[in-house]
C-alpha cells in the first residue's frame, strides 16, 4: 500500500467516524450499564458491510457541519424575532424608597451621604416640676403604647393628622406678643373602656412621648385645612422647580441624531437578542461633539 492509499484510507476513516448509543439492553454488554454510551469506530470494511446489508443511512446519526462552539460565529446577526420580557420596575426596592420608609417608621437608616441616622426612641417625661402633673397621669407602659402606635403609622400625612387631632389652637383675646397658644393632649385608655380619652398634658410631655420636635407640630397645624377637614398632601420633592421639562423639538432632534449612527447587534447573545446597540467607540462626548459640528 503506497502513501496515497494510506492517506485516503485514513481520511475515509475519519469521515466515517460515528458514535452509537446502544439503548437496547439486548445489545448492551454485560459489563456496561444500559444508560452508558458505547463508542464505536467504524472502519472502511464496516461501512461497506452496512451498505451491502441494506442498512439505511437515514437512521445513522450524522455529524453536523454547523455543530460546535464556532458555529455561532457563522450564524447570521439578524434577530430571530423572539420578544424578550422587559425587566419589571421594582419601585419598593429603590434605595430612596427604602430610606424614606425606614425614616417614616422611626427606625435607623443610612442617609444619601452615608451617615447613619439614629431611630426614634421614647424620651423621658416632664420632671416633677410639671404644673399639670403629667408624670402621674401616664405610666411608662401607656407612653410606650402611644409612641409605638404613632410611629407604626409610617406616613407623614397621617402622622400630621394624628398631631392635629390631639392639639387645639386658641387665639388670645388680650393684646400680647403671643397671638395664639396650643393645648396638647394624649390618648389614655381606661381599664373599663375601649375608647381612649384625651388627657391634657404639657408641651414637653407631648413632644417627648411622640419623639417629635416643635417644628413638626407647627408644620402639621399649618397644613390643616379647616374647609375640607383634612391635611394637605405632602409635596416635598414634588416642586415645580425640581422638574426639568425638555420640549418635543429637542427630543426629536436628539432621536434623529442617534438614529443616524449605524447600529450593531449584540456581541454575546446575537442569536436570540432582538435589541440593537451603538458601537462601543461612540461615547457621549463624541456624540455631543458631532451634534455641535452639525449645527
Amino acid at each position: 500500500m503506497n502513501l496515497d492509499q494510506c492517506a485516503y484510507e485514513f481520511s475515509h476513516k475519519i469521515i466515517c467516524y460515528r458514535i452509537f448509543f446502544r439503548r437496547n439492553t439486548n445489545e448492551t454488554p454485560n459489563n456496561v450499564a444500559p444508560s452508558t454510551p458505547v463508542f464505536r469506530h467504524l472502519s472502511v470494511c464496516d461501512t461497506e458491510e452496512q451498505t451491502s446489508s441494506g442498512v439505511s443511512r437515514s437512521n445513522t446519526p450524522q455529524l453536523s457541519n454547523t455543530s460546535g462552539p464556532d458555529s455561532s460565529d457563522c450564524s447570521s446577526n439578524e434577530p430571530s424575532g423572539r420578544i424578550r420580557r422587559k425587566r419589571q420596575r421594582r419601585y419598593d426596592e429603590w434605595k430612596d424608597i427604602k430610606r424614606k420608609r425606614l425614616k417614616n417608621l422611626g427606625k435607623a437608616y443610612l442617609s444619601r451621604n452615608g451617615v447613619l441616622r439614629d431611630g426614634k426612641i421614647l424620651k423621658p417625661p416632664h420632671p416633677i416640676t410639671c404644673r399639670l402633673k403629667c408624670y402621674q397621669k401616664f405610666n411608662a407602659q401607656d407612653r410606650n403604647r402611644i409612641f409605638t402606635s404613632f410611629w407604626q403609622i409610617g406616613d407623614h400625612c397621617r402622622q400630621w393628622d394624628y398631631i392635629v387631632n390631639h392639639t387645639k389652637v386658641n387665639f388670645t383675646n388680650n393684646f400680647s406678643r403671643r397671638k395664639k397658644s396650643i393645648k396638647y393632649c394624649l390618648p389614655l385608655l381606661e381599664s373599663n373602656s375601649d375608647i381612649p380619652n384625651k388627657v391634657s398634658v404639657c408641651r414637653t410631655m407631648f413632644l417627648n412621648t411622640l419623639s417629635v420636635g416643635e417644628r413638626t407640630v407647627q408644620t402639621a397645624l399649618a397644613k390643616w385645612r379647616s374647609v375640607s377637614g383634612s391635611i394637605s398632601p405632602d409635596r416635598r420633592g414634588r416642586g415645580d422647580n425640581k422638574t426639568i421639562v425638555i420640549d418635543d423639538v429637542k427630543k426629536q432632534g436628539v432621536l434623529r441624531h442617534v438614529k443616524s449612527f449605524k447600529p450593531v447587534g449584540s456581541h454575546y447573545v446575537r442569536k436570540k437578542s432582538t435589541k440593537i446597540y451603538l458601537d462601543s467607540d461612540l461615547t457621549f462626548p463624541k456624540i455631543i461633539y458631532l451634534i455641535i459640528i452639525q449645527r
